[in-house]
């Protein structure tokens, strides 16, 4: 025997207003966890930078490229891991590569100081003294001249304008 099921008009807006908090507790569930999960790549991302200038120290050259490479991948907006890719390639000698990567770390984070720093250096050896003496001018607006990154690129400007002007 076959019963009717009756349904009231408030029953039908309660079951939706269930199912409407139901859906709003696991979106908000799967957005915590969504950042959750963007926190701790960050946290892994940082770490392998750190560990990544560890083994620079060593002169693990291979090693250090590495670990940032994999930085990027645990967080594609790290703008340190790029800086550093940027300066692992500047080291082997690839100045485009250098190039891109700190473009693309000033791109994320502007103020990344080691992206103008070392940005500037490579600059400097396609011959573009202006590009690097703007880096210059912002390391200078971001930390000053007692900055070890301004120093850096301060003293390369220094002497990139001694070699020119002797030459």
């Amino acid at each position: 025997m076959m019963s009717k099921l009756k349904i009231s008009l408030p029953g039908v807006f309660l079951v939706g207003f269930l199912v409407g908090v139901i859906g709003a507790a696991v979106t908000a569930t799967s957005a915590m966890a969504s950042k959750d999960e963007t926190t701790r790549f960050g946290r892994v991302s940082s770490v392998l930078v750190e560990r990544g200038i560890s083994a620079l120290e060593k002169n693990q050259t291979d090693t250090a490229r590495q670990l940032w490479e994999q930085a990027v991948v645990a967080n594609p907006r790290n703008a340190p891991a790029y800086s550093y890719l940027g300066l692992a390639a500047q080291r082997a000698n690839d100045n485009d590569l250098a190039k891109k990567y700190f473009t693309l770390a000033l791109a994320i984070d502007p103020d990344e100081v080691h992206a103008l720093s070392w940005g500037g250096q490579v600059d400097l050896k396609a011959a573009d003294l202006e590009g690097a003496q703007a880096k210059l001018q912002r390391l200078s607006r971001l930390c000053g001249p007692g900055c070890a990154e301004y120093k850096l690129l301060s003293d390369s400007v220094g002497s990139y304008k001694t070699k020119s002007s002797s030459n």
